[in-house]
């Protein structure tokens, strides 16, 4: 899917999977996918994903330096894309990935250039600027394949040249896949930092496929939550964005999870959280607390309950910042100040919007749909 957004080995392959780097577990991560450091979400964010799917490798290094400058500037590290130097590809990475013969003298070159600007400090892979690195976007939609359950013999060598050299031997290696992830479960297996795409699916239904995901990994892994939180152009056909609260508690309860990167942000011709105010307002919350350790995001549920021709509608707050003030807004333009509840004549159908906001200016607004029996009382 993202790929539409630009667009002999078996030993070998258990070594590589052997020397995955340690990382602390109280390290966690939010940012969204290729949002590439420039696009001023740094006040909410602690990584970026850099996109530089290029066959033009001149290109690609300028456009990786020019992201972790921004990132560097901006506090924020790093998840870059490196398969411009790992294989061998079509521009924009749509297609088959084949293996690059001379890998690893174009590894070395990226290596030293990226020491050189400071962005990895060799013996201290915390100092960097570099998180980690991406070989390749849905592996099993490029021709990765396993074959007969060992890697691909390209995925593999991709790797094993990350690994074998010094100043990328002890960075995580990180990598997304799809709903087709069987196809490449050992090449996944040779990564440090795992994660699922489906967007075809409800935000329930991508929790539970991404239990069954990480039941599919090996033991010392850790994971990558990807929530669809975009709509419209390329993802027209996909359903409404998954609900970043939902997905968030999965995120807070499961500390083998290392990141919470959104698809996405910001892109020409999709609403990404940007431009949509009820995702953003969510994700600025939730990422300015694993960016910073922010207040956690506030929690508020409203409920109707219809009785006698009758709507009663109250809201439960479990989580944010006391005192809290409630509006709740109806189809006729009437808006109502009340602390927790509200009572409304029954309507055919009526669209309430709650909206809450707690002591430190978080705010959580959410769409009711309430629905009268043929024969219900007069409209509000």
């Amino acid at each position: 899917m993202k790929g539409k957004l630009f667009g002999l080995l078996s030993a070998a392959c258990l070594a590589v999977a052997a020397v995955a780097p340690a990382l602390q577990a109280s390290e966690r991560y939010f940012g969204y996918y290729a949002d590439g450091a420039t696009s001023g979400t740094h006040d909410h964010t602690n990584v970026t994903h850099i996109w530089a799917s290029l066959a033009d490798r001149n290109q690609a290094t300028n456009t990786i330096l020019h992201h972790l400058d921004a990132a560097r500037a901006n506090g924020i590290r790093a998840v870059v894309s490196v398969d411009s130097f790992l294989f061998r590809f079509a521009n924009g990475g749509n297609g088959n990935y084949t293996a690059e013969p001379n890998a690893a003298q174009l590894w070395n070159g990226l290596m030293q250039t990226l020491v050189a600007h400071g962005h990895i400090v060799p013996g201290n892979p915390a100092a960097g600027t570099v998180l980690a690195f991406y070989p390749v976007d849905e592996p099993e939609l490029h021709g990765l394949n396993d074959s007969f359950g060992s890697p691909h013999p390209a995925l593999a060598a991709a790797i094993q040249v990350i690994r074998n050299h010094p100043h990328s031997a002890n960075i995580p290696i990180a990598g997304i896949s799809s709903k087709k992830y069987n196809r490449v479960r050992a090449g996944l297996h040779l990564m440090d930092w795992v994660g699922l795409d489906n967007y075809s699916l409800n935000t329930w239904q991508y929790l539970d496929a991404f239990n069954a995901f990480k039941a599919a990994m090996r033991p010392g892994q850790r994971f990558i939550l990807v929530p669809q939180a975009s709509q419209g152009g390329m993802m027209g056909s996909y359903g409404y964005p998954h609900d970043p609260l939902i997905v968030f508690e999965r995120f807070l309860e499961d500390s083998s999870v290392v990141m919470l990167m959104p698809f996405l942000w910001d892109h020409p011709d999709t609403q990404g959280v940007r431009v949509l105010p009820l995702l953003r307002e969510t994700y600025w919350q939730i990422g300015r607390h694993v960016a910073s350790g922010a207040p956690l995001p506030l929690r508020a549920t409203p409920m109707c309950t219809l009785i006698l021709q009758n709507f009663f509608c109250e809201i439960s707050i479990d989580r944010g910042t006391a005192p809290y003030s409630v509006l709740w807004e109806f189809p006729n333009g009437n808006r109502h100040g009340s602390n927790f509840s509200h009572q409304l004549a029954c309507g055919v159908q009526h669209q309430v919007w709650v909206t809450t906001v707690d002591a430190v200016g978080y705010m959580r607004t959410v769409a009711l749909d309430l629905y009268c029996p043929p024969g219900g009382g007069g409209l509000l």
